[in-house]
């Protein structure tokens, strides 16, 4: 039979303490995995920092050779800094290559830092008296290493530190690249007072546009988001010369904006007052007696303002609304009166302007219908001239001789009457 094996409290006691110490050691390893460790004695802060706060508390404890303030001074890291580096600094990379890199942008060229150790590359370097030695990064680096980094408000780096082990670093600077070169208009066919406008401008170097932003002097603002050739148009509603403006935002290393302009990102838009009128409402005959006529309304309008449609009252109780265009600058439409009287037709004359606004012009004409008078009766014709025929009773001679005799038989009976009396 076998004998059960059980510990002591003595190997107990062991055991737990070796199982804690490995968990706090494991524990220890996972927290600081962010950042690599340089215990050796050239680093300046031996065994680095794990972020900006711990760092900050470093530096402002003085480290135990009561100089860290100082060296980071000279990096350009003031004290009155201190707290705009635990809130704004970022992690960046320092390359083997010399470069400093944030976001994947580099920021730095040519990096070198000192330290406290006199390597046969390194060169003296003095700070209140002090010596430390000065390296080229691309020397000293056996990998890339993180480090933090602040910017000043141009996106220029101000000052990195390397975590592993506190050395300042120290590089020719990448100057982020911006400008905006030009504003392009163009009028919008057919679309009065409406342009189009895009943008020419450059960023560079860790630079990257974030928006375009225009002001159109009118009081009215538009953006374009990220894009420099996105087409952005605008109509002016107000006559008057407007000044137009673009701005373009720009992201910069390190996560600040800035904004960019320039005399050739601004141009004028001039707008000339619209104009609109009614000229004339002409009425013309179609068919008199059924008294049928046609109105025609001519306008003049310009500068934006185009011919709508015309609403028309014909003066005896009837009406036509909203009767369409027969070109550009007329309407018609024909109307029979019932009646003759007198009428005051009226044509009330509706004109898009621009803004989606419509302004109304009114002129007038008159139509006068009278009963049509009875015509007189012809007169009566001439007396017919006889036609000579020759002897007999139709002809004149016979005529005459018919006369004759009725005289002379009339005479007889007058004078043989009185002479018997």
């Amino acid at each position: 039979m076998r004998r059960q094996f059980l510990p002591t409290k003595k190997q107990l006691i062991t055991a737990i303490t070796i199982a804690t110490v490995g968990f706090v050691l494991f524990g220890y390893h996972k927290t600081h995995a962010a950042f690599i460790q340089d215990c050796k004695p050239n680093s300046i802060i031996v065994c680095g920092t794990p972020n900006a706060t711990d760092f900050i508390s470093k530096v402002q404890a003085g480290g135990p050779k009561h100089d860290l303030q100082a060296v980071y001074a000279r990096f350009g890291l003031e004290p009155g800094e201190y707290d705009q580096f635990v809130t704004n600094s970022v992690a960046g990379v320092a390359k083997q290559d010399g470069t400093i890199v944030v976001k994947g942008r580099v920021v730095a060229t040519n990096a070198w830092s000192i330290g406290r150790t006199h390597f046969s590359y390194a060169t003296p370097y003095t700070i209140n008296g002090k010596t430390y030695y000065k390296a080229m990064t691309s020397r000293v680096l056996q990998q890339d290493l993180p480090v933090m980094v602040m910017f000043n408000s141009k996106g220029v780096m101000k000052f990195a530190v390397m975590n592993a082990c506190g050395n300042p670093v120290a590089a020719t600077l990448v100057r982020p690249k911006l400008s905006c070169d030009l504003l392009n208009k163009s009028e919008v066919s057919g679309m009065p007072n409406t342009f189009d406008f895009t943008t020419n401008a450059s960023a560079a170097n860790g630079a990257v546009v974030k928006r375009v932003t225009y002001d159109f002097g009118d009081g009215s603002t538009a953006e374009s988001a990220t894009s420099l050739t996105k087409t952005v148009r605008h109509t002016f509603s107000k006559p008057g010369t407007w000044t137009v403006r673009v701005t373009v935002t720009v992201n910069l290393p390190g996560g600040g904006t800035t904004t960019v302009t320039s005399a050739n990102c601004q141009t004028t838009v001039t707008v000339a007052q619209p104009f609109f009128q009614c000229v004339s409402l002409e009425p013309f005959t179609v068919d008199k007696e059924k008294r049928q006529f046609r109105f025609i309304v001519t306008t003049h309008q310009g500068n934006g303002a185009t011919l709508q449609n015309a609403d028309f009252n014909f003066g005896d109780g009837e009406t036509a609304t909203a009767v369409g265009l027969t070109n550009e600058t007329t309407v018609e439409t024909e109307h029979t009166f019932a009646t003759d009287g007198n009428f005051a037709v009226t044509a009330t004359v509706h004109f898009n302007t621009v803004n989606g606004g419509v302004e109304d012009v009114s002129c007038a004409t008159n139509v006068s219908l009278t009963p049509t008078a009875t015509p007189p009766p012809p007169p009566p014709p001439p007396p017919q001239e006889l036609t000579n025929t020759g002897p007999g009773t139709g002809s004149t001679i016979g005529l005459f001789a018919v006369t004759s005799t009725v005289a002379g038989l009339g005479y007889k009976y007058f004078v043989l009457k009185k002479t018997r009396s």
